[in-house]
């Protein structure tokens, strides 16, 4: 007998010419996706799911535990107050409404569409900030569930802090203590506390906290590395530092 575990929840077993499907009785712990895809994916696998079902291949009812509704990317875009719209791609040359001709437009948020031509090239933007700078703003810009503002200087400031970091973990400190003081002590303490609303975050999916968890003890290890340091201490804060770090972005 031939047996293929497609993933953690179906097993493909072949004897004699025959397929079984076996499926753990287990669902899937989240579904995670955009607002306007959600109801048609899951209609499609409450149906499935509820077919395997009746058919005995599993026991469960749902075939997810959670939802998470993932918000939209918006970004600014002309807009034509006389018409209530947005321009399209294709005016966007002239930056003239095709309705009415008005060329007196604002500047308004609307989710990225390629019919609008306000979608952002991935591309560029790794190329100018890299792939980890654009994902640490992704992250750190909203929450999932939450519209996301696109901007260049969030992309920015995602660069610059994840290049002074890289700095921060990289050069050797310049002031070593030998005797343990209150300020050792102190940034312990920060770095507990971290690891703890770290975990607690990212277990609630509260992702945007987590990383603003990382970037408030990033600065306090700052000052610590400035003001002197027992070397012990600043290696295990820098160590697990890097290790918060590895889910969000890569240090």
């Amino acid at each position: 007998m031939l047996e293929y575990k497609i993933n953690n929840y179906i097993t493909l077993k072949l004897e004699d010419e025959t397929t079984q499907i076996y499926v753990n009785d287990e669902n899937l712990g989240i579904f995670c996706k955009k607002l306007f895809i959600n109801v048609m994916h899951l209609i499609y696998a409450r149906f499935f799911t509820k077919v395997a079902r009746d058919l005995g291949l599993h026991k469960f009812d749902e075939p997810f535990q959670t939802l998470l509704t993932q918000g939209m990317i918006n970004k600014t875009h002309p807009f034509c107050t006389n018409c209530n719209a947005f321009l399209m791609k294709a005016d966007l040359e002239q930056m003239i409404c095709r309705k009415c001709g008005n060329t007196d437009l604002i500047q308004k948020s609307v989710k990225m569409s390629k019919s609008y031509g306000n979608t952002v090239n991935p591309g560029e933007i790794i190329e100018r900030y890299g792939a980890d700078a654009a994902r640490f703003f992704i992250l750190f810009g909203a929450s999932p569930s939450s519209g996301l503002e696109w901007s260049e200087e969030g992309v920015d400031y995602a660069y610059k802090f994840i290049k002074n970091t890289f700095i921060l973990l990289s050069e050797p400190p310049k002031i070593i203590h030998k005797n343990l003081s209150i300020r050792d002590t102190l940034i312990q303490y920060y770095l507990n506390k971290t690891i703890k609303e770290f975990t607690d975050n990212m277990k609630k999916l509260a992702i945007r906290n987590a990383v603003n968890n990382l970037i408030q003890f990033t600065s306090e290890f700052g000052k610590y590395k400035n003001e002197g340091i027992i070397e012990e201490v600043f290696e295990d804060c820098k160590e697990k530092l890097i290790l918060l770090f590895h889910p969000i972005t890569l240090i």
